[in-house]
């Protein structure tokens, strides 16, 4: 069975250029929705595919700097290259500040917009890789109990066993019973590799 091909969310008001752009991104194996505006796009763009958004700067209405903006604020964290005719200084820096992977000027070289949208996706794996680490190890944190959430806590503030046994007011090998199940929950062999686990402390239950 053949992959899922990359999403492409291809947002560009000029037709004769939003249909040359997508048959290239076809071409080449993507999976490529396109759109003439942000309204279209806003309603169906999924934060949760495997995709990247090639965005026109300017479009009618809703310019494309102003749709980056909303996505943010949706929580829409796709990677985004925008492509332009007109793009000055001072909006090439907001494009990099709103999370351009690129900016491609108009008429647009086509293997420079394979080779971004490409550099795109593989920025969306990663973020998704760490994303789904991060919400595995979340998971295995609601699985200690309040002592081993304690430990864990003792272990990130540098505490012996010994030091937490006598606040707990219980023996050491209490505290070595609650440490070798939070090992065992946490699937590590060792306290050196709950350095991932305490960095979410904060976001903790």
């Amino acid at each position: 069975m053949n992959p899922t091909p990359a999403l492409i969310y291809l947002v560009e008001d000029d037709a004769p250029v939003r249909d040359a752009l997508g048959l290239l991104l076809r071409t080449v194996g993507y999976e490529v929705r396109a759109h003439a505006g942000a309204a279209s796009l806003l309603a169906e763009v999924d934060p949760a595919a495997h995709a990247c958004i090639v965005l026109d700067i300017r479009l009618l209405g809703i310019s494309g700097l102003s749709l980056a903006a909303q996505l943010q604020a949706r929580g829409v964290r796709l990677p985004l290259v925008f492509i332009s005719a007109h793009a000055d200084v001072p909006t090439t820096i907001q494009a990099f500040k709103l999370g351009a992977i690129d900016l491609l000027q108009k008429p647009i070289h086509e293997q420079s917009l394979i080779d971004a949208v490409e550099r795109a996706l593989q920025q969306d794996a990663a973020h998704k890789a760490v994303a789904h680490d991060t919400a595995d190890r979340m998971a295995r944190l609601r699985l200690l109990t309040e002592r081993e959430m304690g430990v864990l806590r003792s272990i990130a503030r540098g505490n012996t066993n010994r030091e937490l046994a006598d606040a707990w007011g219980v023996s050491t090998r209490t505290v070595e019973s609650h440490r070798a199940n939070l090992l065992d929950k946490l699937a590590v062999r060792h306290t050196l590799e709950l350095a991932p686990y305490v960095s979410l402390l904060d976001d903790a239950p």
